[in-house]
């Protein structure tokens, strides 16, 4: 499980956007740490399986639309 404190740093590191539609987000709350390969499924925590994104697309992605 991430820490607030690496969440908070992948957040700074992509330059607090969504990695999907590149939307610049100025309240952090807003972006989602989004596992590619669910946890549920095997996934991890490696930064590799991990994207920052705003609340809309990880609904799109949890919503199987993209």
């Amino acid at each position: 499980m991430l820490t607030n404190k690496q969440k908070e740093c992948l957040k700074e590191f992509v330059g607090f956007k969504c990695e999907v539609c590149h939307k610049q987000e100025s309240d952090l709350n807003r972006l989602n740490i989004h596992h590619i390969n669910a946890t549920y499924q095997g996934g991890n925590d490696n930064f590799r399986n991990l994207q920052v994104i705003c609340e809309k697309c990880h609904r799109i992605y949890h919503y199987h639309e993209f």
